[in-house]
């Protein structure tokens, strides 16, 4: 999966008032949706040569609800594009005044 189609997967689980890469206002009100590329996946390459190219990146959800209906959207949103993932932390981030949600993902 490019980096085109798994941005274009994420961005469909966005709903109304949800954005991509949204400056967080003073107050921390809104929700938003951000994600990221951490690196290749898979092994190393034979011959200088990668066997597969993949990606493994992460998903975070900034929300003003600690049970936010956004969540599972995300992680149907992960499946459907069959990426293997895993949620790793929910907790509260004091810089943006919201409860952050997050997941890391593959791409093979």
């Amino acid at each position: 999966m490019t980096k085109a189609e798994i941005k274009a997967v994420l961005t469909g689980a966005l709903q109304d008032g949800v954005a991509l890469y949204w400056q967080f206002p003073p107050s921390g009100t809104g929700r938003c949706l951000v994600w990221g590329e951490t690196g290749p996946a898979g092994g190393p390459a034979a011959d200088n040569r990668p066997g597969e190219r993949g990606m493994k990146g992460m998903v975070e959800l900034y929300t003003t609800l600690e049970e936010d209906p956004l969540f599972a959207t995300v992680e149907e949103a992960l499946r459907g594009a069959r990426l293997v993932f895993s949620w790793e932390s929910s907790g509260y981030d004091r810089d943006a005044g919201l409860v952050k949600h997050r997941w890391r993902w593959v791409s093979l």
